[in-house]
């Protein structure tokens, strides 16, 4: 591709200082660059950045960390891809490739340092090596609609009726950048919390969302809870201190240490299980029961947590067992259509204390 071009810079405000250096450097390669640097918003501003991508020949998406955060970014991807316009992903800051948008994801990146010669050369490369964009389709294809918030879109989807493994590990992944930027904490609380309530949340991301939970610092409290439970909003920053032993209604304890926990089997059969919890003196009785319609998790003979299912419904269940706000055991277990568990575990942080079964996918 000649390297006189009509490009479409796309990016996130956050990153505005270090785009500012991209689009010279692309201007001194003799290139009529355009991007969106004054308008204010609204359906005016985002009909003229629809405008400006159809009449464009290279579209270049500045990655970064809020780049794959913006809703504005994803749309404008995801439409000059449907326009079949040359895209050139260009780093402006550190972010994980695998969470670009998928549109992004097989095309090369290349990496952009200001003042630097190697880099300007391969920006040069790169541009030169693009293919020439295909023809623009007839009909065009629909505009998208204008951007809501990124964390609107994270909530969206976070309520989605079902999710996959690695779809809840990229929202775990967004939620934790949101919580670092520490401006919306309340809204990324909300949204954690939204998250953990759902019945078919795999253990990796629940830990991972109870960890993002543990490093704010939250209201003193005592006694024991379930993932779940109404807890006041958090303040992101460093985890809280070591609580001093206290009793609680799981009786004396201190900062839960994983090598400190075991789990043993007590009795049960396929439909009924009585495990012992122990860490120091202190034991903890959890019973699981399945009937046909409904699911049951005791605590020292409290009912902690239950769910109704259809008849012939395969679920899988976490509930993490909290004394004083602290992760102490999590418990996922997944059971059949009929009344029958299939498998489980109980583990402290990283360290798994009891297995059995085959937890479903």
């Amino acid at each position: 591709m000649s390297l006189t071009n009509r490009i479409f810079v796309s990016y996130a405000r956050a990153d505005r200082s270090e785009v500012e250096r991209l689009i010279h450097a692309l201007q001194r390669l003799r290139n009529d660059v355009w991007a969106d640097d004054e308008l204010s918003g609204g359906q005016p501003w985002w009909n003229t950045i629809l405008k400006e991508i159809r009449s464009c020949q290279v579209f270049v998406a500045c990655v970064s960390p809020d780049m794959i955060n913006s809703a504005a970014c994803q749309l404008e991807s995801e439409y000059a891809a449907r326009l079949r316009k040359s895209i050139l992903p260009v780093a402006v800051g550190p972010a994980p490739l695998e969470l670009l948008p998928r549109n992004l994801m097989h095309l090369q990146v290349v990496q952009f340092v200001a003042n630097n010669v190697d880099s300007a050369f391969n920006l040069a490369a790169a541009l030169h090596g693009l293919p020439p964009p295909a023809p623009t389709p007839h009909p065009l294809p629909p505009p998208p609609p204008i951007p809501i918030s990124y964390l609107t879109a994270i909530g969206e989807q976070i309520r989605a009726p079902r999710l996959e493994a690695d779809a809840q590990l990229a929202l775990v992944a967004r939620l934790e950048h949101a919580a670092s930027r520490g401006d919306e904490a309340v809204a990324v609380t909300q949204l954690v919390r939204q998250f953990l309530s759902r019945e078919d949340l795999y253990y990796l991301a629940a830990r991972n969302l109870q960890r993002l939970l543990d490093s704010a610092v939250p209201a003193p409290s005592l006694g024991g809870t379930v993932s779940g439970t109404a807890l006041p909003p958090p303040r992101w920053g460093s985890p809280s201190p070591a609580a001093p032993t206290r009793q609680s209604a799981f009786g004396a304890h201190s900062s839960s240490q994983p090598d400190a926990w075991s789990a043993r089997p007590i009795d049960g059969d396929a439909k009924n299980k009585t495990f012992e919890l122990r860490r120091g003196p202190n034991t903890w009785m959890v019973r699981l029961e399945v009937s046909w319609t409904r699911v049951r998790v005791y605590v020292n003979g409290q009912n902690r947590k239950h769910k109704t299912k259809g008849f012939n419904d395969p679920i899988r269940l976490l509930f993490t067992i909290e004394i004083n706000g602290e992760e102490a055991v999590a418990c996922e277990f997944c059971y059949a259509g009929g009344p029958k568990i299939m498998g489980l575990i109980f583990s402290v942080q990283d360290r798994v204390l009891h297995r059995e079964g085959i937890l479903a996918n």
